[in-house]
């Protein structure tokens, strides 16, 4: 009899985790994507664009391989430069694609004399991978490191950039990739960390367990589960293979409505967010959705367990009005590079302040985490990370003849 009821009870926990499996918990959520429409940029497509001055501007199509996937990416080169222009490697934050959360800011730093290279992580936009539009910081940081190997490799795309003169710039999300980045090239004493000369970190995810509290803090109970529940069935389909495609949320939506997003959006964060999107749906490379397996993926991801052991000169940017990742995380991370051997710190406020040997630099914006993407912030932003890197090695690029 014991044993009957313990099967009965065993056939029951089957027969819901199966349901956990194959169901999605939540009318809100979806099983699939649209299909992905393959880039038609082949390798070395220009694209050219006229600057408010009239200058004339190129982007170059490349091609990366990470891990036997390809990764989309455009080449940003000064205009009339002959050679070894150093180069911004340009890397966007949570759900996003590059040609919405890349290009302004590679396309200031290009007006700026020097060469960005922005690309989309696997899964992402054009980019190789499945099942598609899932965050994993452990694949995205794989990602950034074929990307500056790449470079390397080809000897800075042929002597067009210079490999010894490479700087890290990442937003939010990525704004902890860089960081992480820096750190692991520091740890394993690897090659490439004297080719990276300085790290700019904006508005960053310091530490995703902290995060993942401040997001529960805001949600009822009932709402908990239910994302909870989204997440554990991802995970359940994930586990049992590739043959199953993920559950997916929103990336980003509206706070105080039913259905569930990784980013919860109010007031002018979430109008920024919204105008964004209205480019980046117009790629075709993007849809609002990603798997929920990302958010356990996030709630384990803690770059700031890394920061002791940064090398390079880096430059944190704060939004004091950030609703999205934790502010006052980016003042912790200074003091963590800073205590590795640095001066004491004295944040940039407003973009004033004291230049020494100090390795890390904290630049305060009195803006919320989505006004840093546009004018006018965008363009004091970029002037203050080019004015650090060109106080540790970056210069402009060398000019000379118009090109074909």
């Amino acid at each position: 009899m014991g044993l009957a009821s313990n099967w009965s009870w065993a056939g029951l926990g089957c027969g819901l985790l199966a349901l956990a499996i194959l169901l999605p918990p939540d009318p809100g959520l979806r099983f699939r994507l649209p299909a992905v429409q393959p880039s038609t940029e082949p390798e070395g497509y220009t694209v050219w664009r006229r600057g408010a001055d009239g200058t004339a501007y190129g982007r170059r199509t490349v091609y990366v391989e990470s891990e036997g996937e390809k990764l989309h990416a455009w080449l940003y080169l000064p205009p009339n430069s002959r050679q070894n222009a150093p180069l911004y490697m340009v890397c966007h934050g949570f759900g996003a694609v590059m040609a919405v959360a890349d290009v302004a800011f590679a396309e200031k730093i290009q007006e700026s004399g020097i060469a960005a290279i922005a690309f989309d992580y696997r899964t992402w936009g054009f980019s190789g991978g499945a099942p598609r539009q899932v965050v994993d910081p452990h694949m995205q940081l794989q990602d950034m490191r074929a990307v500056l190997q790449h470079v390397v490799d080809t000897d800075g795309f042929q002597g067009t950039v210079d490999p010894t003169n490479i700087h890290l710039f990442g937003t939010s999300y990525a704004g902890g990739h860089v960081l992480v980045t820096a750190a692991q090239l520091a740890s394993e004493n690897s090659p490439l960390l004297r080719r990276v000369r300085t790290v700019t970190s904006v508005v960053p995810l310091i530490d995703g367990k902290e995060q993942t509290k401040k997001a529960l803090q805001q949600r009822s109970f009932f709402r908990t589960l239910r994302y909870a529940a989204a997440i554990l069935a991802d995970l359940l389909r994930q586990a049992v293979g590739s043959h199953l495609q993920p559950i997916y949320l929103q990336v980003a939506g509206p706070r105080g409505v039913s259905s569930l997003s990784a980013l919860e959006l109010q007031g002018g964060e979430l109008e920024i967010w919204r105008n964004r999107v209205l480019d980046s749906s117009r790629t075709a490379s993007w849809t609002n959705a990603l798997a929920a397996r990302s958010l356990f993926h996030t709630s384990q991801y803690r770059p700031i367990r890394y920061l002791e052991h940064i090398q390079t000169p880096t430059l944190l940017v704060e939004a004091q009005h950030d609703n999205t990742c934790i502010p006052e995380l980016a003042r912790e991370a200074l003091e963590i590079i800073n205590s590795r051997g640095g001066t004491n710190s004295e944040d940039r406020a407003g973009g004033k302040g004291s230049r020494d040997s100090r390795l890390a630099e904290l630049y305060r914006m009195p803006v919320n985490h989505f006004e840093i993407y546009v004018a006018p912030h965008l363009g004091r932003l970029i002037n203050t990370t080019v004015e650090f890197a060109k106080r540790h090695g970056a210069r402009q690029a060398a000019s000379g003849a118009e090109p074909a």
